[in-house]
């Protein structure tokens, strides 16, 4: 019940502010230049800041591409169910579509997982950004069959090169799920993720013929044994 509060005051907190996201059934207001401070609850917000930037800023570098984050190194987690370090399968993901306003769309893949989202807004000034989507997420098992779903709240930071994101950062909380065997983290739950190496670097992984071979050798996201750095 105090979760479902929680999620509840934490989407309502959205109305007084302008402009507007939208995402399926999702809408949310935005205001000009900055992640709105009511879409990410004001405690969680604070624990990001702690181990990530968030840009503010009306002139944002055009992201547009496709990028690889590998090692994905996991930097805080509120359900403590891995160790800060521990690295996950690499994340393969990609902005698309991004409009003079800073509006983008949005598709990923990490192993067993694939998610995307109708709506990115992007701010920031100079080659520093912040990315506020809702994505929506699939889970396969090992037959290709859905396994899960997931609702999530994502805030990605970084510096815009040629090479790709440095000081690549990704945090997400958890909004809603579909999960009848419980191998997703508790709505309200939240992670924070950064590149290891420093830098989410161009990847043409959507059009890459390795791809699938690649993929096929990763562990699952949900695999529970450390990947060997």
């Amino acid at each position: 019940m105090m979760k479902r509060l929680f999620l509840f005051l934490a989407i309502t907190s959205f109305l007084g502010l302008t402009g507007c996201l939208r995402n399926g059934s999702d809408t949310i207001a935005l205001p000009f230049g900055k992640i709105p401070d009511g879409v990410i609850p004001e405690p969680i917000k604070e624990q990001f800041m702690n181990h990530m930037p968030i840009y503010e800023g009306i002139t944002p570098p055009v992201v547009t591409g496709e990028y690889l984050c590998k090692p994905d190194e996991l930097v805080y987690t509120s359900d403590n169910q891995f160790n800060v370090g521990y690295v996950f399968a690499p994340c393969y993901f990609a902005f698309m579509n991004q409009t003079a306003s800073g509006m983008a769309t949005f598709r990923e893949k990490q192993a067993s997982l694939v998610g995307d989202a109708s709506e990115v807004y992007i701010v920031g000034s100079g080659t520093n950004f912040s990315a506020y989507y809702i994505s929506h997420e699939t889970h396969y098992d090992d037959n290709n069959a859905v396994e899960a779903t997931v609702t999530r709240s994502n805030v990605l930071s970084g510096t815009l090169t040629p090479n790709g994101i440095r000081n690549y950062y990704l945090a997400f909380i958890v909004l809603d799920k579909y999960d009848p065997n419980n191998i997703i983290m508790d709505v309200n739950e939240y992670r924070i993720f950064k590149d290891g190496d420093g830098v989410a670097e161009r990847y043409d992984w959507r059009t890459s013929k390795n791809l699938q071979e690649i993929q096929e050798t990763l562990p699952s996201f949900t695999d529970a044994k450390p990947i060997t750095k």
